[in-house]
């Protein structure tokens, strides 16, 4: 998952579903993906938003190694 995820927890107009995901990732129904990118991009966000990142982190989310080749379609 993307950080626009994780920053729609709060914001009006994607909360509804943002926050219907956090209790499935809680209760182990969902692992949430997370990548070296999404982690460098939360460094920036608000406080409240990497509060949400490192729960996710903490509560066993997968963080996916990044590839040079999606570093090269990122950038395209």
């Amino acid at each position: 998952m993307d950080t626009s995820v994780v920053g729609g927890c709060f914001d009006p107009e994607f909360a509804e579903w943002s926050n219907r995901l956090l209790p499935r990732f809680r209760r182990g129904e969902f692992t949430a993906l997370l990548s070296a990118v999404t982690a460098g991009e939360v460094e920036r966000a608000p406080e409240t938003v990497r509060g949400i990142y490192d729960e996710l982190v903490g509560i066993g989310s997968e963080v996916l190694l990044v590839s040079s080749e999606a570093m090269e379609l990122l950038a395209a």
